[in-house]
């Protein structure tokens, strides 16, 4: 567990330094009057913070050390990490759910899209009354496209 925790901490450091370098300068603007924020800042924090996480696990990682015995007792370390027929069915079902997905958004819209989704993803999680999936697929979208619509058209000084 010890190295692909090191791997994984590398991964996300490369993809913090590739946006960092080239996504957020390319495609981001960086123009902004002189009392607003600029608009890398978010981009910039939450990659800092993706850092920051990557960072800790390398760390952690690498201070565990080659001590076999600690790694054992952790129950985690025994785990095998192959990738079979179940983990590429189920990646491909993530995959085609996420296509799906984006294909609603566009061309239908953020409820509608929210709707299927949650639904889809109640019956996946092993939900199987139909009230509740009903309930949340219908409340859940509603409510955040009138929390965001309400928080956008606040007028402000």
């Amino acid at each position: 567990m010890r190295r692909v925790n090191l791997v994984a901490s590398l991964i996300i450091l490369l993809i913090f330094g590739i946006v960092l370098g080239w996504l957020i300068p390319n495609y981001v603007p960086s123009a902004h009057d002189a009392g607003d924020l600029p608009p890398t800042l978010v981009p910039i924090l939450s990659m800092a913070v993706c850092a920051l996480m990557a960072l800790l696990l390398g760390i952690s990682a690498w201070r565990r050390g080659g001590d076999v015995a600690d790694e054992t007792q952790d129950g985690d370390a025994a785990e095998q990490l192959i990738f079979g027929l179940k983990e590429a069915a189920n990646l491909l079902l993530w995959l085609v759910a996420a296509a799906v997905i984006w294909l609603l958004l566009k061309y239908v819209g953020f409820v509608a899209a929210a709707v299927i989704t949650i639904a889809a993803g109640t019956v996946y999680g092993g939900i199987r009354n139909a009230w509740i999936i009903i309930a949340s697929a219908l409340i859940i979208p509603l409510l955040i496209d009138k929390i965001v619509w309400y928080g956008l058209n606040l007028r402000l000084p």
